[in-house]
């Protein structure tokens, strides 16, 4: 199997892979319809316990599955209340299902009577929601929306759906273990993804020697170029952020501008950097 499908089958099925039988003959979508929509019965019954595929927890985990995952605006989506909302957080974070990921953002103020712009006197740091595996992301994204009709054998939005959107899972593993790779590579204290009231940044690390080191994570089928990487220093700067090292993983290779002209302090990195990790971890 390419690294390329142990990322994509790894976004899918994470959590559940004794419970499976791939076939890497065949395609993703195929895989799919054989393990889980021909299957359903046994791989609903992993869904535990059965009362999350029901509301309120099910319009909470359908919601957290896709957009930015902060919790005001998956509560806003399912149209849950602030209360019951924490009352179903609670409960998903002792079933293990979720993790809360708090924002790193630096408070707006530095003390009680400071005074805010207007712009910003709305404005609320949000820690964001991560399912624990991902198969459940999976689940709660795309098969639960979809549950009547699979269950009368009609798999055909399912597909429109998933062909459409599939690609937001992989990514995000991809930025979950690019994030793993540095702490792992660069020895770093801390490593994940960063959001503040300016923007989002897939890669914000600190090391052991206080660098700090800030990236992008793209999954596409295009090459990365010198315009990204204008793009990342921009938002730097707008962010206030001053990286010792910035780095950049992608999928599918840089542009012949960024690999035939090294940026110092610059670091590329494509599919084939996590071909030693995968075998280490």
């Amino acid at each position: 199997m390419s690294i390329e499908q142990l990322f994509e089958y790894f976004a899918l099925f994470g959590g559940i892979e004794e419970s499976i039988s791939l076939d890497c003959t065949l395609s993703v979508e195929e895989n799919i319809q054989r393990n889980i929509l021909e299957n359903f019965a046994t791989l609903d019954a992993l869904i535990v316990p059965s009362y999350i595929k029901k509301a309120p927890f099910s319009n909470f985990l359908i919601a957290a599955s896709y957009g930015d995952a902060k919790i005001d605006n998956i509560l806003r989506r399912s149209r849950i209340r602030e209360s019951i909302g924490k009352e179903i957080i609670t409960q998903l974070l002792e079933l293990d299902t979720i993790s809360v990921v708090e924002s790193r953002e630096a408070p707006l103020k530095t003390h009680p009577k400071q005074k805010l712009k207007k712009a910003l006197k709305s404005y609320k740091i949000q820690p964001k929601i991560r399912f624990k595996e991902p198969f459940y992301h999976f689940w709660f994204g795309f098969v639960e929306p979809f549950r009547s009709e699979i269950l009368h054998g009609d798999f055909e939005r399912f597909f429109e759906y998933f062909a459409k959107h599939s690609i937001a899972l992989t990514s995000l593993v991809y930025e979950e273990l690019s994030n793993a790779w540095i702490a792992q590579e660069f020895d770093a204290l801390s490593s994940g993804s960063y959001w503040d009231k300016n923007g989002e940044f897939d890669i914000l690390a600190f090391s052991q020697e206080n660098k700090i080191i800030l990236g992008e994570c793209k999954y596409k089928n295009k090459k990365i170029c010198k315009n990204e990487w204008s793009k990342l220093q921009y938002k730097a700067m707008v962010s206030d952020i001053k990286p010792d090292i910035w780095v950049f993983f992608s999928k599918n290779g840089f542009s012949n501008e960024l690999t035939k002209n090294p940026i110092e302090n610059l670091k590329l990195y494509d599919l084939s950097a996590f071909k030693e990790f995968i075998d280490r971890n």
